[in-house]
Formats: structure tokens, C-alpha cells, sequence
């Protein structure tokens, strides 16, 4: 294979190689990993196809230039105005990872593929989710069966595939099941091939419903149903025109008949109902969200820190709803009610203006292209990940074929009818002086160490978690009193190092079991004036406080709790039994 074909695939490489790999050995087996895979791809991507995304600027694709900076500008924007602490920012908290890094390398990513002047990436995209289906589908087998290999903490033996969560694994395969079923589309295949494909849908639909998942079923549907109507529009034989009318005619009443099923009313409503639970859950999180809109429209709360503010925004119909007040969420279950809440405004319409801009030349591109097949499996694929981003999280994993998909389809638009390549303008066509050897490689090189910087400045994140689970281990492990003592000290020096607090909380709840009262209060009393709006810490002191009988210390710290979580009437007993002992 030609080495500029490689080149040009990286992005999809680094979308497949994200979604696949996981490091059991981590704390954060799943997202921790994901994140430094995204980064690695995305800075190489980033340096060597530089040249063809700058010069992008001379030509007819510098509205995608625009669009991307403005996108840019606004993370960065959002990230300075941001309260919370440049590492938190950045990386975002654990367990997501959905920070301002992961958003700039999905932002690569996508102007990566458009500006590639060739159809063969795109093609490689829809074939590389119909490998990943294949796949996928046996290992979700597998999982179902209880033989999996990897030692995952699932109980129930559920599909969760290397996303961690049966929602994400779902969503996977809805995603895989629509690129699958574009490719058997395809008209003159070879009876076997076609065979093949028609029995790996099969089983990824089999597992997308047995995930007991509606988001991943609904996009699965939807994408599909959209697919067939598409290939049916686009046929070139009358019959099969003449019934797509039909088709989206059934496709638009069953949407309608599907959502009234959704909310109790219609036919489908003994189907779907049991779903609304699930649904009505994620409301009173978009209605938290739209609460921390309005105290802070312009630059939101902080990247990635809904869980930080979402006690305090809730609504009591929330709390209500899940019986309890102790539960919480760090996520908004919507990307777009996310975004507006921890980024903003500002972050939200440059964010809509990409989606916006990609759907624009989505429609351009089925105008231009002969291969109408390519572009309404990815067009289909795009609209699944949208309908699912809508009741679910930006996963590392399943969300960078979102942004792939989109800068394929905006590629796709730029090409010309039954070509390879964009026409050059006039501007590109005039005849430049090529640059020498040694300053060719000496711009590469430096572009490569821009672009790799952000995986290597997360090493220091990935050493800290793996030498955070040694130390847990090494404590679990003690034989002795005095191995005991030094091992939870050496769990007490390392879980300080870390910029989580949620693990610093979990070296604590260690540290607590094993009675070390002086270093379980120092790291306490550290993570909660670090982290002044976490309410898990400012709760774990004034328990603390509370076990080794400070009455008064215990009183501050659980008045912070209360103040974090107004609508718990458990930490408000809490508060009064404490007041009463004062």
C-alpha cells in the first residue's frame, strides 16, 4: 500500500486503536488509556498532514478552517474563564476524561479528514466499523456467556465490549451494525461475503437489544432505517424509487407513533414505556444543567465539572425521583446540555455551528458524489451518534467516530463527481518553491513534538494511577503491623500526588479501614481545601471529624456539605445531630 494512503488513514487508525485498547492494570481501566491513545493519534495526525490542513486556507476549504478555529477559540476561551484548576481543565474528571484535551484532539481529528483529498479514508471509516462489529460482536459473545478474559468487575455478565458500560457498547454497535449493513448494500458482491455480513448484523443487533440499552436500539433504528431509505432514494431502478416514498412515510409515522410510545400514549406504548424511567432520569439532569446555564451563560461552570455543581443545581422533582439524596451524576446525559453548562455559550454555539456546517455539506456532498452507498452510510452513522449523544456521554471511545464521521462527510463534499481529488484553484495551482531537505524534516520534527506533547505530558497521570493501585495492593497485602504502617504511608505520599480527588477518596476510604487516624485526616483535610467543591470530600472529613469525636471541626465541614448539597435532608440530620452534640 502506498505509504500516502497509510498517511492519510491515521485518523481512522487512532479512532479504532482508542475504541479497542484498555489497560487492566489502571484504575481507570477504560477512559485513562482511551484518552492517551486519542492524543498520540491526534498529534501525529496532526503532524503530518499539517501541510495539507494549512493549505486549506489558499483554497476552497477555508470555511473549514474557520469553523475549526472558531471551535478552538472557544474551548480555549472557556478553558481560561474556566474556576476550577488547569489539570482538572484539562483532563477533566476521572472516570470521563471529557476535558479540554479531549475535545482539541477530536477537533484534530476531524480537520485531519477533511482535508484529505481522496475518498479512500472515508471508505476506510465505514470498513474499519464493519471489522469492529465483527469483532465486537464475537466479544460481546463472549461477555454474555460469562467467559470473558478480561477480569472486569460486570457483574451480570453484561455487554460492556471495551467501552465499560453497556450504554457505550450498545451505542458501538448500533454504530458498527449501520456501517455493516452499508457495506452489504453494496450491489455485485460475492454471495459468501454477503452471507458474512448479513450474520454479523444479525448478531450485532441480537446483542445491541440483549444489552438492554434503548439509546444504542434507537440509534441502531433510526441509522438503519435511515440508511435503507437512502440507498432506496438514490436506486437507479424505478420501482425501488417509487417505493422509498413509502418507506419514509412509514419511517416518519413509526418516529411519531415511537415517541408517543416513549411517554405512555399509542400502540407502542406497552413496548417503550418501561424506557421512560431511564428517560425521565436524564431529564431532571438536563434540568439541572439548564439551571447552571442561567447562573452561567457565558462561560459555564468549568470544563468537565458537572458533578462538582450538580447537587447544588438539582432539582428537588430529581431527588424525589430516585428516592434518594445521596446519588449524583458528573455528567449531563446530553452532550449539547454538557457543553452549554461546563463550556458556556460561547463553547455551545461554536459547537452547533460544526454540527450545523457538517449537516450543510453532508447535503452537498450526496449533491457531488457518484458513490451515494459511501455517503449515506456515513451520513447514517452520523445522524445514529447524534440521536445517541442526545440521552448519553461524550465516551472516549464511541464519540471520536462521531467526529470522524463528520470530517468525512465534509471531505466527501469537497471532492469531485467520479474523482479522487479537489479541483486546485487558482490560488493553490501557482508554482511554489519546494522546501530543502533538511527544512522539510525540521518542520516535521517540530510539528511532532507539538503534537505528541499532550500524550507526553499525560505520563505523569498514567504513572500515578498504576503506582496508586500498586500501593492499594501492597496495603490489602500487609502481613504485619509494620508493614502495615509503612505501606499506608506509602499509599498516603502517593495518593497526595494525585489531581483527582475521587482518587484520593479511594486511597482514603483504604486508609480509614486500616485505622492510620493521622495521615486519613491529613489527606482529608488536603483534598477538601484543594478541592473546595467536591462534596465527596468535604462529607469523608466531616465523617472524620465525626468518627474521632471533633464535634466542632465536624460542624464546619458538614455545614460545607450542606451548602454543596441543599436538597439532602440526610446530610441535613447529619448537621443537626452534630449541632445538638456541640
Amino acid at each position: 500500500m502506498d505509504l500516502s494512503v497509510r498517511v492519510q488513514r491515521l485518523p481512522i487508525y487512532t479512532a479504532a486503536i482508542t475504541t479497542i485498547v484498555v489497560i487492566p492494570s489502571f484504575m481507570d481501566p477504560i477512559n485513562l488509556p482511551k484518552l492517551w491513545i486519542l492524543c498520540l493519534g491526534a498529534g501525529l495526525s496532526f503532524a503530518v498532514l499539517s501541510s495539507q490542513i494549512v493549505s486549506q486556507l489558499r483554497g476552497p476549504r477555508k470555511t473549514i478552517v474557520f469553523v475549526s478555529l472558531l471551535f478552538l477559540l472557544a474551548l480555549l476561551i472557556s478553558s481560561i474563564a474556566s474556576p476550577q484548576g488547569i489539570f482538572r481543565t484539562l483532563i477533566g474528571v476521572w472516570g470521563r476524561n471529557n476535558g479540554s484535551l479531549t475535545y482539541l484532539a477530536l477537533l484534530i481529528i476531524f480537520i485531519s479528514l477533511t482535508s484529505i483529498n481522496s475518498v479512500d479514508p472515508s471508505k476506510y471509516f465505514v470498513h474499519s466499523l464493519m471489522f469492529l462489529g465483527f469483532f465486537g460482536a464475537l466479544y460481546g459473545w463472549i461477555q454474555s456467556v460469562g467467559t470473558d478474559p478480561i477480569s472486569w468487575a460486570n457483574p451480570g455478565n453484561k455487554i460492556i465490549l471495551t467501552l465499560g458500560n453497556a450504554n457505550f457498547a450498545s451505542a458501538f454497535l448500533a454504530l458498527t451494525a449501520i456501517a455493516t449493513l452499508n457495506v452489504f448494500l453494496r450491489p455485485k458482491m460475492q454471495l459468501w461475503k454477503r452471507m458474512a455480513l448479513g450474520t454479523s448484523f444479525a448478531l450485532q443487533i441480537y446483542l445491541t437489544n440483549d444489552s438492554d440499552s434503548i439509546q444504542g436500539l434507537l440509534a441502531l433504528l433510526i441509522g438503519s432505517a435511515i440508511l435503507i431509505g437512502l440507498t432506496l432514494t438514490f436506486s437507479n431502478r424505478t420501482k425501488l424509487k417509487k417505493f422509498a416514498i413509502v418507506w419514509w412515510v412509514t419511517l416518519l409515522t413509526s418516529g411519531a407513533l415511537g415517541l408517543s410510545g416513549l411517554f405512555g400514549g399509542g400502540p407502542l406504548s406497552s413496548f417503550l414505556n418501561p424506557n421512560l424511567r431511564s428517560i425521565q432520569d436524564r431529564y431532571y439532569h438536563w434540568a439541572a444543567a439548564l439551571n447552571m446555564m442561567k447562573d452561567n451563560l457565558i462561560f459555564g461552570i468549568g470544563i468537565d465539572s458537572f458533578g462538582d455543581y450538580y447537587r447544588e443545581y438539582r432539582t428537588i422533582e430529581g431527588v424525589n425521583f430516585r428516592d434518594s439524596a445521596m446519588t449524583g451524576t458528573n455528567n449531563a446525559h446530553n452532550t449539547f446540555m454538557q457543553i452549554g453548562a461546563t463550556g458556556g455559550l460561547v463553547l455551545l454555539i461554536a459547537y452547533l455551528v460544526l454540527i450545523i456546517f457538517t449537516g450543510y455539506r453532508a447535503l452537498i456532498a450526496f449533491q457531488k458524489s457518484n458513490d451515494k452507498i459511501l455517503v449515506s452510510g456515513i451520513f447514517s452513522i452520523w445522524i445514529a451518534f447524534q440521536v445517541q449523544s442526545l440521552v448519553s456521554i461524550d465516551q472516549i471511545g464511541l464519540v471520536v467516530w462521531g467526529w470522524a464521521a463528520a470530517g468525512c462527510l465534509v471531505a466527501l463534499s469537497y471532492l469531485d463527481a467520479g474523482t479522487n481529488t479537489t479541483k486546485k484553484s487558482s490560488r493553490t495551482s501557482l508554482k511554489t518553491k519546494p522546501p530543502k531537505w533538511a527544512e522539510k524534516y525540521a518542520i516535521f520534527l517540530l510539528l511532532a513534538i507539538i503534537g505528541l506533547l499532550p500524550s507526553i505530558l499525560l505520563l505523569p497521570t498514567i504513572q500515578n494511577e498504576l503506582s496508586l493501585r500498586s500501593r492499594i495492593v501492597d496495603l490489602v497485602s500487609s502481613t504485619s503491623e509494620d508493614s502495615l504502617s509503612l505501606n499506608a504511608e506509602k499509599l498516603y505520599q502517593e495518593a497526595k500526588n494525585s489531581n483527582h480527588p475521587e482518587l484520593r477518596l479511594q486511597a482514603l476510604s483504604y486508609l480509614v479501614q486500616t485505622k492510620s487516624k493521622d495521615i486519613s485526616l491529613d489527606l482529608a483535610i488536603t483534598t477538601a481545601s484543594q478541592f473546595p467543591k467536591s462534596f465527596e470530600s468535604w462529607d469523608a472529613l466531616a465523617r472524620i471529624y465525626e468518627g474521632q469525636g471533633q464535634k466542632e471541626k465536624a460542624l464546619i465541614a458538614r455545614k460545607m456539605t450542606v451548602k454543596l448539597d441543599p436538597l439532602n435532608e440526610e446530610i441535613k440530620k447529619l448537621l443537626e445531630s452534630d449541632m445538638a452534640s456541640d
